[in-house]
């Protein structure tokens, strides 16, 4: 195999493979490797991560890329079903055959350091992770991507006197290992109120396991709940997200033209369209979801523990779909499902104790269901390299607090809904509405060296892709991918991977390795700006993610994109950027309502690299 290559991508989930195709399909003659530390491709869909009864959060149709159709007859599927982890394991797997992906794959590999060499090219340390290997491999390429998403490494805690509690503690990612263990568990305690909580203690319910899940009173409470469809109508999370209509009641910046321009100003700057229209709004589809769910059900109390403690308005990818083949509220209702908000204050033999007094004993195990660690884990070298990477958790130099609170500034001027603190209700004896810190006032992400106590910085990456160029790196040679959270991620994944493979195919000029006779092969990338200017339109797209879904209201913008009615902006941004088609449904003389008010399907995407690659021609 060869030791150097044009573009190595790390991870092969759906972001790593959709690059791939799409790189692959613009530059077929290119030398493309990707490598993955697990045993089968699909990255959180790998078959050695699949607990039985997880399924996407996405019905049939909606969760595939567009130019391989997911066929619901040859996976044994129906419409309108939630898509199995399987099917979604054995389509990507045939995606990747489809495309002649897998002879580029290395699987079982481990990407321990990255250095950037002189000349703009990455040198590559490699591992083996299965056995463990400790002597490493070296890899050369012009271009590196790490597409290893959000759900690599575990957010794992720890307890005062764990190593008494003589039971096994697990994270989420141990579901499938541990499945036996869950399914014939007597009692168990989750710790967490996002999808996987509610997963994992409807699996052990339903095995005959009473269940214990506990939520801390300062963490974003229990996650949105939504039915498969809600209202008259039969709208579904994605349906909305993925329709124009509905993505106009949030106040996304709009990326459009005057006309939706105008529309977003009037609902999101005027007193009427924000504190009547839109509020109204949110507040048909929070109502809907409470009553479908029934938390204020007199006759059980229980229930009220589990209705969210924010408005629906301020929902990010925390959110459930309630595809389960029975109702989950039922076992609250009948006492296999007992909430807890409380912290652990400390763990002993079978037993976890809580901040309220309780303690819960005879326990089988602890299951945290508390997310993951948003930093790769490789290591760049050199080290004066790191602070420009826009890397979580790393202060950047040249971004100032004055940068950050222009950019805070500039957002709550054009969207006045984030000027007001979420109100947190937490359940009575709990206590009783809690205000948040106006978003703007939000614990800042000081890119100047912090002092203690001062949070680290989220991701800081333009189009939430590509690091500032830099005195340390001017060179178009590195990006990450697949560093958000998406309710249409195959949508958003495939725009990234078209916009990314044009930034790379068209190098910088400071860029050595750059081939003027090559480049001249493809479409422009419109001139990208100069890094001032692109370190201010970074801000702010992740400032407002971070304004916009609060930790405090189960958001994760503080760390990473939280993208739900955010995602079909991002795709119209990067497809416009192109030169790509965005207003799809309105083609070959259809009505401008059906572009309005038609749902996105990825099929509407169909063919997105040859018309990129037709400009050319043009």
């Amino acid at each position: 195999m060869d030791s150097q290559y044009d573009l190595i991508i790390v991870g092969a989930g759906i972001h790593g493979l959709i690059l791939a195709k799409t790189y692959l399909e613009a530059s077929p003659t290119s030398s493309l490797l990707i490598i993955d530390s697990a045993v089968s491709i699909g990255g959180v869909w790998a078959k050695e991560r699949l607990y039985p009864g997880l399924k996407t959060n996405n019905l049939v149709g909606s969760y595939e890329f567009s130019d391989y159709a997911l066929d619901p007859a040859r996976y044994g599927l129906k419409p309108g079903q939630h898509i199995p982890g399987t099917v979604v394991h054995s389509y990507l797997s045939d995606f990747a055959l489809h495309f002649n992906l897998m002879q580029h794959i290395r699987l079982n590999t481990y990407l321990e350091t990255a250095e950037l060499s002189a000349t703009g090219s990455w040198l590559l340390t490699l591992t083996k992770t299965d056995p463990p290997s400790h002597s490493g491999t070296t890899l050369t390429t012009r271009r590196l991507t790490l597409a290893t998403g959000l759900t690599s490494l575990p957010n794992m805690p720890t307890f005062p006197a764990q190593d008494t509690f003589d039971r096994p503690i697990l994270h989420s990612l141990h579901l499938r290992q541990s499945s036996r263990l869950i399914s014939t568990a007597t009692s168990v305690a989750v710790l967490g109120g996002n999808k996987s909580a509610f997963d994992t203690a409807y699996s052990a319910a339903t095995s005959g396991s009473e269940v214990h899940m506990i939520m801390r009173p300062s963490g974003g409470g229990p996650s949105w709940v939504w039915p498969v469809a809600i209202t008259p109508w039969k709208l579904s999370v994605q349906r909305m997200a993925t329709t124009r209509l509905f993505t106009a009641f949030d106040p996304t910046p709009s990326v459009h033209g005057w006309t939706w321009s105008a529309v977003r100003y009037l609902l999101q700057r005027t007193w009427i369209g924000h504190n009547l229209i839109v509020a109204a709004f949110w507040w048909v589809v929070g109502w809907s979801i409470i009553r479908a769910n029934g938390y204020d059900d007199p006759s059980c109390p229980e229930l009220r523990k589990l209705k969210p403690w924010t408005g629906v308005k301020w929902m990010g990818n925390s959110l459930s779909i309630h595809n389960y083949p029975t109702n989950f509220f039922d076992l609250v209702r009948e006492g296999r499902v007992r909430v807890h908000i409380a912290d652990i204050t400390r763990l002993s033999q079978h037993a976890v104790h809580l901040s309220d007094g309780d303690a819960l004993e005879n326990l089988d195990a602890l299951v945290c269901c508390t997310g993951w660690q948003v930093k790769p884990s490789v290591r760049f070298f050199p080290e004066t390299l790191v602070p420009h990477l826009g890397l979580p958790g790393v202060p950047n130099p040249s971004i100032t607090v004055e940068d950050i609170t222009a950019a805070d500034r500039e957002i709550l001027r054009q969207t006045p809904m984030l000027r007001r603190a979420p109100v947190r209700t937490l359940p009575h004896p709990i206590k009783t509405p809690t205000p948040l810190p106006p978003p703007g006032a939000h614990k800042r992400h000081g890119e100047a060296p912090p002092s203690p106590g001062t949070p680290a910085a989220p991701w800081r990456l333009y189009h939430h892709l590509v690091p500032i160029p830099s005195s340390e790196n001017p060179h178009h040679n590195v990006a990450f991918l697949g560093t958000h959270l998406s309710v249409a991620a195959t949508l958003v994944a495939q725009a990234q991977a078209l916009w990314l493979t044009a930034y790379f195919l068209q190098p910088s000029p400071s860029d050595p390795n750059a081939s003027t006779s090559t480049s001249k092969h493809y479409p422009k990338l419109p001139l990208l700006p100069s890094p001032e200017t692109m370190k201010r339109q970074m801000l702010l797209e992740t400032e407002y993610q971070r304004l916009r879904h609060p930790p405090e209201a189960g958001g994760a913008g503080e760390r990473c994109p939280d993208l739900v009615f955010e995602s079909l902006a991002v795709v119209d941004e990067l497809l416009g950027e192109v030169g790509v088609e965005r207003f799809r449904k309105r083609r070959g003389g259809k009505s401008w309502w059906r572009e309005v008010g038609g749902r996105y399907w990825p099929g509407d995407y169909r063919g997105l690299v040859g018309e990129w690659l037709g400009l050319r021609d043009e």
